[in-house]
């Protein structure tokens, strides 16, 4: 009965229910075969997951995608992300630094205006 039970925890299906969703993603988006092609290719859910995400990007292309590609469609749609990741953190990046400059240069003209203020009125009064 234990065992019964052990096999049938809720936590232990959770990665199969995603693998059946993701299926389900690629069957909607680009049709059975793509899904079944898919799943001759995929090793492990998370290969199921980007081609879920490639189906839901190409639709009715995916299959002649993964016919042409192989397994390669899988890394190059996870090298497009991690490309765009890279981009968008650069950008950020760059914002960032020019801000710095900004704020940098800003500080230096209000020193240098407050010293000159300083000294203007150091000669007038004397």
């Amino acid at each position: 009965m234990r065992a019964v039970r052990e096999a049938v925890k809720v936590e232990k299906a959770e990665g199969l229910v995603r693998l059946v969703g993701d299926v389900g993603r690629v069957q909607s988006k680009a049709g059975t075969r793509a899904a079944l092609d898919g799943l001759r290719i995929a090793e492990s859910p998370g290969d199921m997951s980007r081609i879920a995400q490639l189906a839901a990007a190409k639709g009715g292309k995916t299959r002649a995608i993964l016919k042409l590609a192989g397994r390669g469609a899988i890394m190059v749609t996870m090298a497009t992300f991690d490309l765009a990741m890279w981009v968008l953190w650069g950008l950020l990046t760059a914002f960032g630094l020019v801000s710095s400059l900004k704020r940098t240069a800003e500080r230096i003209t209000e020193r240098y205006c407050a010293r000159r203020r300083r000294l203007r009125a150091a000669l007038a009064a004397q």
